[in-house]
């Protein structure tokens, strides 16, 4: 009970993060996933940091998805600015220059 306790109040302190506070978790999160690819396969640190993700995209929504539709749409131009992108129906999108 103590453990569940303990949990929901980390979920909710994750989702309450605003701002440099909300991408400063992500980046952290991102940056300790990175140990579960080669050459480390510290797979195991994806069920602390897989979370964090989880609670993150959760509390983008509680604010009523305002959050998750601009990261979707400048998502969307960041990947219409590469090159060779898959973007548009699995097409890929070769460059125009």
């Amino acid at each position: 009970m103590r453990a569940e306790h303990s949990i929901r109040l980390l979920a909710a302190r994750v989702q309450g993060l605003r701002g440099w506070r909300r991408r400063g978790a992500a980046f952290a999160a991102g940056s300790l996933s990175v140990l579960a690819m080669a050459p480390f396969f510290a797979w195991p640190i994806l069920w602390l940091t897989l979370p964090v993700f989880v609670w993150l995209i959760d509390g983008a929504m509680a604010e009523g998805g305002v959050g998750c539709a601009v990261a979707l749409r400048n998502g969307r131009h960041l990947c219409e600015a590469w090159p060779w992108s898959v973007c548009r129906k699995s097409q890929i999108v070769k460059p125009t220059a």
